[in-house]
């Protein structure tokens, strides 16, 4: 890596470091949602970096970079009823009689394959496989944080009440949650920029 990318790394990273930071005064002076917003936007704009060039829309880059680098098991969990929700999985009726069964649940995407494998053709179970990320917990952040704030300028509390993940309680989907994931993410974005002289994978021009 030549010395010159190797200065706007440090550089472009002390200055997203120190925003980052930033949010947490937010929150403990009061300012929840302003620091929940900036906190997805983060989260957003480094899966946007990240996947570049891939096809992705927003919602996806958001999920995926959570999925991948934001170390955070339950967020990848899949919630059956949003999952079915999603118009890419309205001609799926066995699956969605299958997973009615276990409402008050949410699941690790190796087990809603394991539960609709039995249901399926092999076509359709790719098909609902290349889906699952519409129904994780991630995507529901998005779409019920993130655009909520970006929007309408206000958040709602998105409790899941009666739901369990691997026998817990399934917690609040907000600030103190998605702040420990931004953090993860952006630790592991500055070792690999750092590692392959790139911007969080993308060449310098």
């Amino acid at each position: 890596m030549c010395e010159g990318h190797s200065k706007t790394i440090d550089a472009n990273f002390r200055s997203l470091e120190e925003k980052i930071s930033f949010l947490d005064e937010l929150f403990r002076n009061g300012h929840s949602d302003e620091a929940l917003h900036l906190c997805c936007c983060y989260i957003e704009a480094m899966g946007n970096n990240y996947y570049s060039g891939m096809g992705f829309g927003n919602k996806k880059c958001f999920v995926k970079i959570i999925q991948e680098y934001g170390d955070d098991e339950l967020l990848c969990a899949v919630h059956p009823a949003r999952l079915l929700k999603s118009p890419e999985m309205l001609k799926f009726t066995d699956v969605d009689i299958l997973l009615s069964k276990v409402k008050g649940r949410v699941f690790s995407e190796k087990e809603v394959l394991e539960l609709c494998a039995q249901v399926l053709e092999l076509d359709d179970f790719i098909q609902l496989e290349q889906n699952l990320w519409r129904g994780t917990l991630a995507a529901i952040a998005y779409e019920e944080l993130r655009n909520f704030l970006v929007h309408f300028s206000k958040t709602v509390n998105i409790s899941f009440f009666n739901t369990t993940y691997r026998n817990n309680t399934v917690p609040d989907l907000n600030f103190e949650r998605l702040y420990p994931v931004l953090q993860n993410i952006l630790r592991q974005m500055k070792e690999l920029s750092k590692q392959t002289g790139t911007w969080m994978g993308r060449p310098f021009e």
